[in-house]
């Protein structure tokens, strides 16, 4: 009996106290197996690998195969095999060594260090001198790499001494082992062909970029290998030759039935085909995107046009052309907020099948913390049995394995995918798994839209997102309305570095719209673009400074049919005039939304605005209503009003609001038209009057809780100076020589050419700018040192996923509604999810210091003993009936005494007893 027989790898606790175990070296194949076969199955998942193994001139079987099986040599160690003593004394006939808090996979990159690369190390120095340096850090990166198969590099700490976890058995079963797989594989590098290790060091750099990849890759490889349902426990001696054998078997059938084969890129394009309805009007933009030359190498793009110019759909024309190329073997689209991930989701849902052959099945994820919530994204899940024909189940439309949507973790794994921007941002920060999202990002086109609403420090980590991914041979399309120069040159710049070292081509062009392109080859290509004509238009400008007088022109405007909006900065701000207004006029007619509704609530509330406002709406579902809302509107929802009122805010926030001014073509009653005939549109900006030398209150005094939101007041003195100075007029989307245009507005407002700045408000800008450095500084030290490779020197520490943050401001907390029924608390609403359709998200300031009374108090902690879902660091609040509204009573460290409050139309708000 070989002795590495006497070793279990994974165990289970029965019923009856018993255990079930896997012998080691059987699960150690598994895991090997799986990586094998999905080697054979998908080679777009092992690009990495091939390069390697042509190196090293072995056959990549072999490579991925050795590579795999000893992921788990910590295992061996007497300090892990007693952690189920009854094992150990079953097959070793004692019980040796005691527990030590020393993960296995630290122990399993310490062995290596110090058993194997250790006795290869003087070899290779006196073969190849300081080479050898090279050659050895590439053979430390990928021992990191197979051994951190946990999520994080395995961190073999100089502390560790080898012979305190294993006894001369251990070494001797080990080393027995490692012979037989080198036999078992035809494995001569470390014995005969020690030579071939000298081309490892010139492809140190290579290994450590891909490094991230290579170990999401065998961290699926574990994932799938350690499925008991595939890999039976096997507790009886077999050779390693006939184990092998049968574990090819197994692992093929576990592959496909994850569903993580890459489905086949369609390899023909036709723009027809793709957009049937649009294909013979297409907007200048998809046209472009539809007849340029797209050379065969990865490349970026940045397409930057007015809102309704059809830049998603662009988006997917490039994409289409770049898959049929072979230059990706997917896509991910990524978003700002859940809500515009939801959005996409329903329109991507439609056509993704498009962008792969007839006779493939691409899988479709949507990837954010609420996905679940989403009846569109639920429905799309194939049951337990995967291996069905696309036509045999009832969702054609949409697939996606079960695999994939149990964890965001797995979500990039999938052929086609949407979701918020931090699903992807999570793969450069120092998170437990985010090289499955690195091996699952690998080969996609990355489309990444709104870029201009990422704050200095997402920013930051989308910059080294960007350089990577170029460094990884991927494409990427970023989408905005309107960027600075100053941002797309960055954007340029990381992908320059990422795919040719560090380059700087300095950008030339500044027209609007625009197209800029970036080759792989550091080409660079600037194109001006037309716009569609009905997209050309003057907005005018008017500026409001009384508040009655802005509610009186809603309320009058509402009376005579139009349908209108005041999009205002702050919750508090929008409850408090949809207050005043319905209390003036017909309250069925006035709707509310903002960010403090339940889950629940919110989604029926953005469904009745898209029912009442979208492109469907006719005049008599859009006339006399008035809806208040915050910035949720601004992004995701395709509503069309005929007035708005908005509160000042900065200028890209100002021409995002005015998207949904005249959005669809209407005649003079609203309903849909082929011409727009409502007149001019005019945008209202409610705010401080001007002031050339305003105090630093000039904002504050009229918009105070939107003082603490748009911190940089000289940008907001500068908006409406810009207005003023431009003739009080917006032209879409303007040339170089229109004063009005959006390109010119944007100058006024930032960068160089911007208006001087107030003496007053001087601070307030140094202060916003200094945050915007702070934001960026957190973003560099936060990020992953991508370039040490996929080991414990890419950053001082890792986190569970949940402790990292992809966005940084004030703390936004999910508390969980409640209702009191019976002395026992219940969902506050109803459905699939209760609990988490029961959730309002605020921030965390409003909850600082309070505390429940005492009835309260015992209910929420006798439903955190009886409720799963919620932890001890979930926040529950009881809610008691009181007519029409919701209230929970409590006590403030600051205020005193206060009142939670939830109404249907109102939403979630705290009252303070001075109130």
């Amino acid at each position: 009996m070989k002795s590495y027989y006497k070793y279990w790898g994974k165990a289970q606790k029965q019923d009856d106290g018993t255990y079930k175990y896997h012998l080691l070296p059987y699960h150690c194949l598994d895991v090997a197996a799986v990586g094998v076969v999905l080697a054979e199955l998908d080679q777009s998942r092992v690009i990495a690998f091939q390069k390697i193994a042509k190196t090293l001139q072995i056959n990549l079987a072999s490579l991925i195969a050795i590579v795999l099986s000893v992921h788990d040599l910590g295992k061996f160690a007497k300090t892990f095999q007693v952690m189920v003593p009854d094992v150990q004394k079953l097959l070793q006939g004692e019980n040796r060594g005691r527990i030590i808090p020393v993960r296995h996979d630290a122990l399993g990159a310490a062995l290596w260090r110090d058993r194997y690369v250790n006795r290869i190390s003087e070899r290779l120095m006196d073969l190849y001198g300081i080479e050898g340096l090279s050659i050895l850090e590439a053979l430390d990166i990928i021992v990191s790499t197979t051994t951190g198969h946990h999520g994080i590099p395995a961190n073999p700490e100089g502390s560790i001494n080898i012979n305190d976890f294993f006894d001369d058995s251990d070494f001797e079963s080990v080393d027995e082992f490692w012979t037989d797989l080198l036999a078992l594989f035809d494995v001569q590098l470390f014995t005969n062909n020690i030579n071939n290790l000298q081309m490892l060091g010139q492809i140190a750099d290579f290994i450590k970029t891909a490094s991230w990849e290579i170990a999401g890759f065998i961290t699926f490889s574990d994932w799938i290998g350690s499925n008991s349902e595939c890999f039976k426990p096997l507790e009886k001696e077999i050779p390693l030759n006939e184990y092998w054998e049968q574990s090819l078997i197994n692992a093929n059938d576990a592959v496909r039935r994850c569903g993580i084969i890459s489905a086949s890129s369609r390899k023909t394009y036709s723009f027809p085909f793709l957009f049937p309805q649009i294909s013979k009007t297409p907007t200048p933009l998809q046209h472009f995107c539809d007849t340029c030359e797209i050379p065969d190498i990865p490349q970026l793009w940045v397409l930057e046009d007015v809102t309704g110019a059809g830049k998603t759909e662009a988006a997917l024309i490039l994409t289409a052309r770049l898959l049929s190329k072979g230059l990706g073997n997917g896509v991910f689209i990524a978003l700002p907020t859940m809500a515009t991930s939801d959005a996409m989701y329903k329109r991507f849902s439609k056509q993704y099948r498009l962008l792969f052959e007839d006779n493939s099945k691409p899988s479709l994820v949507l990837a954010h913390g609420a996905r679940h919530l989403s009846k569109e994204f639920s429905a799309s899940f194939l049951e337990k049995n995967e291996n069905v024909e696309i036509n045999d189940v009832e969702y054609t439309d949409v697939h996606c394995s079960r695999w994939f949507s149990d964890t965001n973790k797995k979500a990039l794994l999938a052929d086609a995918g949407v979701g918020t921007v931090d699903q992807v941002l999570i793969s450069v920060l120092p998170a437990r798994h985010q090289s499955l999202r690195m091996f699952g990002l690998h080969g996609k086109v990355l489309v990444i839209d709104e870029v201009h609403a990422y704050d200095s420090y997402q920013h930051r980590l989308l910059c080294g997102l960007l350089e990577h991914h170029a460094k990884q041979g991927g494409s990427v399309i970023l989408l905005s309305a309107t960027l600075p120069i100053k941002i797309r040159q960055s954007f340029t710049n990381a992908y320059l570095n990422g795919s040719v070292g560090n380059k700087t081509k300095f950008l030339q062009n500044d027209a609007y719209p625009l197209v800029t392109y970036v080759g792989s080859d550091s080409k660079i290509v600037e194109v001006h673009q037309d716009t569609r004509s009905d997209l050309k238009r003057s907005v005018i400008v008017d500026f409001e400074f009384d508040y009655n007088n802005a509610i009186k022109l809603l309320i009058e405007n509402a009376k005579n049919g139009k349908c209108c909006c005041w999009i205002r900065n702050t919750v508090s701000d929008a409850v408090s005039v949809y207050e005043d207004i319905a209390t003036l006029y017909p309250k069925e007619l006035v709707s509310l939304l903002h960010s403090r509704f339940t889950y629940a609530d919110r989604i029926d509330k953005e469904g009745e605005l898209l029912y009442h406002f979208g492109p469907k709406s006719g005049s008599d579902l859009r006339k006399g209503r008035i809806v208040i809302a915050t910035q949720v509107i601004e992004q995701s929802l395709d509503v069309d009003f005929d007035v708005i009122v908005t509160d000042l805010a900065p200028m890209d926030y100002i021409l995002q609001r005015i998207g949904r001014l005249f959005r669809h073509k209407r005649d003079a009653f609203g309903n849909r038209s082929n011409i727009e005939i409502r007149g001019i549109p005019t945008v209202i900006i409610y705010g401080p009057e001007p002031d050339d030398t305003p105090k630093c209150t000039w904002y504050s005094s009229v918009l105070p809780g939107a003082s603490f939101v748009y911190k940089d007041h000289a940008v907001l003195w500068k908006t409406q100076q810009a207005f003023i100075d431009t003739g009080m007029k917006i032209t879409t989307p303007g040339d170089e020589n229109s004063i009005d245009g959006i390109r010119n507005l944007m100058k006024k407002v930032y960068g160089d050419e911007s208006l001087n700045t107030p003496e007053k408000l001087m601070q307030q800008e140094g202060t916003a700018q200094s945050d915007s450095f702070a934001k960026d500084s957190m973003g560099r030290f936060n990020m992953l040192s991508l370039a040490e490779g996929y080991s414990p020197k890419s950053s001082i520490h890792w986190y569970e996923e949940i402790s990292v943050p992809t966005r940084i401001g004030e703390p936004q907390i999910e508390v969980y509604l409640a209702k009191v029924n019976n002395a026992k608390l219940e969902p506050f609403e109803d459905g699939e999810y209760p609990w988490d359709l029961s959730v309002v998200k605020v921030r965390s300031g409003l909850f600082a210091g309070i505390s429940f009374y005492n009835e309260d108090s015992k209910l929420v902690e006798q439903l955190k003993s009886e409720t799963k879902r919620l932890s001890e660091k979930s926040f529950v609040v009881p809610m008691r009936s009181d007519c029409d509204k919701w209230f929970c009573d409590i006590l403030s460290k600051k205020k005193g005494p206060c009142r939670f409050i939830y109404e249907t139309d109102k939403g979630f708000q705290v009252l303070y007893v001075d109130k």
